[in-house]
């Protein structure tokens, strides 16, 4: 007879699979480099998000629900592309968020930009 033991804290039983959730998981984006600064899209962002923070002007609330999800997906010219998880985050930010956006990431890069803010991997119709 033998005796089935429990997994221990961060085992996973035999034949099973455990994905693990971190911020580059949910933001799971093609990583690209901002000439500007010479750092990659993933750091911008963080860069951007702590500055939002430190000036007050988005709340803890907004920028855990709204923003972190998000993640900086792309550049077109001077325009960079936010890509929000679903259609009501990005109305979100482009309705209440995006010029405090638009500042961090200038303040960020160091140089005024543009932005947008699309469904990630949403067709280009749904956009």
């Amino acid at each position: 007879m033998s005796v089935a033991s429990t997994p221990q804290e961060g085992e996973t039983p035999e034949g099973v699979t455990r994905k693990e959730s971190s911020p580059e998981r949910q933001n799971d984006c093609a990583s690209f480099t901002i000439d500007e600064v010479g750092l990659s899209n993933r750091q911008v962002w963080a860069a951007a998000l702590s500055e939002l923070a430190r000036r007050g002007q988005v709340g803890r609330a907004e920028l855990e629900s709204w923003l972190r999800p998000a993640a900086l997906i792309g550049r077109d010219g001077p325009t960079l592309v936010i890509g929000a998880p679903n259609a009501v985050t990005r109305d979100r930010i482009a309705t209440r968020l995006l010029p405090a956006i638009r500042d961090a990431l200038g303040a960020t890069i160091g140089a005024p930009v543009g932005v947008s803010v699309v469904v990630a991997g949403a067709p280009p119709g749904d956009r």
